[in-house]
């Protein structure tokens, strides 16, 4: 039994100085409260974290000096700002004037342009199946045979699909195409603005 309480003595001993401050050599770490006293102690409280801090050596030698954490506004319009000195210098790297962004948006309008009219011309041909297979569907002969008319229904309901995918493709591409053109005339405008500066 002395044995066991033996052990556990040693035990706590042993953690109570490796846990102790005075005997691990932990830093000592200063702040500010909110009346502006400068506070020290082994931790900053939770609630002076953000702030800006100082951290000392137990011989008082100044180790570190950490700034006040940025607040989420500040972080937000850092990137803000560095997203915009990023596609800054982009559109400065990939075009030497405005006829040359002006290009650049007549070949992605151009492209646009003629997916449209693939897109129209099948639209006319599916349109025209239909109505031959409504014609089909609508003659005697037709009727008499009840798998056709089936498979002819089928075949509308196919097409009608088609129709309706196809003339959802031209809105998206009419759409893509006036983002086209306001994302270009902000590039121009905004490729003029940077050359004025410098």
């Amino acid at each position: 039994m002395e044995l066991i309480n033996m052990k556990a003595t040693r035990l706590v001993i042993v953690l109570w100085v490796t846990m102790n401050p005075i005997f691990t050599k932990a830093n000592i770490k200063c702040w500010h409260n909110e009346e502006g006293i400068r506070e020290c102690g082994d931790r900053i409280p939770a609630k002076y974290s953000q702030g800006a801090s100082e951290e000392f050596s137990d011989s008082g030698v100044l180790l570190k000096t950490n700034p006040k954490a940025k607040e989420i506004n500040q972080i937000n319009q850092d990137h803000e700002k560095a997203n915009r000195e990023k596609a800054d210098r982009l559109l400065l790297n990939m075009f030497s004037n405005v006829n040359e962004i002006d290009s650049a948006r007549d070949k992605k309008i151009n492209q646009i342009d003629q997916e449209i009219k693939l897109i129209e011309t099948r639209l006319q041909k599916l349109i025209e199946n239909q109505n031959k297979i409504r014609a089909v569907l609508d003659s005697s002969n037709a009727k008499k045979n009840q798998e056709r008319v089936k498979r002819l229904n089928n075949d509308v309901l196919s097409t009608e699909i088609q129709i309706k995918q196809s003339n959802q493709f031209i809105k998206e591409k009419k759409v893509e195409r006036k983002l086209i053109l306001h994302k270009y005339a902000k590039d121009s405008e905004r490729f003029i603005e940077l050359n004025t500066k410098h």
